[in-house]
């Protein structure tokens, strides 16, 4: 086993390790199994940002390549946090069009166009019920499971002719979110791996096949990346079907040690809400399955409880047993 292997395997242990002790944690929180899923995703986003952030001011990046922009949120954020330069990629260009009119920061240059492994055209494919609303979900790729897609001709280009000569001038991170082609926009990319300048990339990845049909695996661009020194220290929530890994250099493994054990750590402490809830209702409902309330004798003290959180049928078990007596 190769030692990119055994680093991925280590990332993954690391991760599994973490987020079952998070999990044990918060295993009598009262809400449905997908919701506290999606809190635990959504809290393992949060530290991989924080992880991210306090590695572009320890190993002193000063700019950001930004690969499936959408709005420029990250490089907005980078810049508010860096004072630093970026320069966004975005291909959908119903997206470009609402951005762009919009006031843009000096230190932000924004394009519209795709990028790929080689310069042309291609088609974009956008959900068809989502042509006109700015969808995330946009691809040069196909998803498994969206079934309709209107086609749009876009220009694509490798990311060594658009974006080589910006990161020469100071060191730079790359944030890849480009929905099934990261592997692509990496085999375009082969010049700016290779220089010193780049720092970390911070990408979108799937396994398996499990989400795009033609992206590769997280393993397969972990293995890609090593050829250039760059190896995985951090993933978010691996119950994910996409789910995002961070790369540094090789050199810059053991003076990161101590951030990297740190965000473990605060990933085994995730605290979530002890409800999640889209109304009374729902949260009546929950209580309970949880608790195993029998429509049949006995519970009325907690029947009254979900009565008056608006459980309809709670409302009618005190009803029929009032008038049973």
């Amino acid at each position: 086993m190769s030692n990119v292997e055994l680093i991925f395997q280590n990332v993954e242990k690391s991760a599994r390790d973490a987020y079952d002790r998070a999990f044990s944690r918060n295993r009598f929180r009262v809400m449905s199994k997908s919701d506290k899923h999606f809190l635990m995703q959504e809290a393992t986003g949060i530290l991989m940002e924080k992880i991210f952030y306090s590695l572009v001011e320890s190993l002193e990046i000063k700019n950001i390549v930004e690969c499936g922009a959408h709005d420029a949120t990250t490089s907005r954020r980078f810049i508010n946090q860096t004072k630093g330069k970026a320069l966004a990629f975005e291909a959908n260009p119903f997206v470009f069009e609402r951005i762009s009119s919009l006031p843009m920061d000096k230190n932000l240059q924004y394009f519209n166009v795709g990028l790929s492994n080689k310069h042309g055209v291609a088609n974009l494919n956008i959900p068809i019920h989502h042509v006109e609303d700015s969808s995330l979900e946009a691809s040069l790729d196909i998803r498994e499971d969206i079934f309709e897609y209107t086609k749009v001709e876009i220009n694509i280009n490798t990311l060594d002719n658009l974006a080589l000569e910006f990161v020469k001038e100071k060191k730079c991170c790359l944030w890849i979110d480009v929905e099934g082609l990261g592997g692509v926009v990496l085999e375009g990319s082969h010049d700016i791996l290779a220089q010193p300048n780049t720092r970390m990339i911070y990408i979108e990845v799937q396994d398996d096949g499990e989400y795009y049909k033609n992206e590769k695996t997280a393993l397969n661009i972990s293995r890609e990346l090593a050829k250039f020194g760059f190896f995985p220290i951090a993933k978010d929530y691996p119950k994910a079907k996409l789910y995002n890994l961070i790369f540094i250099r090789k050199e810059d493994l053991p003076n990161s040690a101590t951030l990297v054990s740190n965000f473990w750590l605060e990933c085994a402490k995730i605290s979530i809400p002890i409800f999640r809830y889209r109304s009374l209702r729902d949260l009546a409902s929950i209580v309970k399955k949880r608790f195993l309330i029998s429509d049949q004798g006995g519970g009325d003290a907690i029947h009254r409880i979900l009565a008056t959180l608006g459980s309809k049928s709670s409302q009618k078990i005190l009803k029929v047993r009032k008038t049973s007596h």
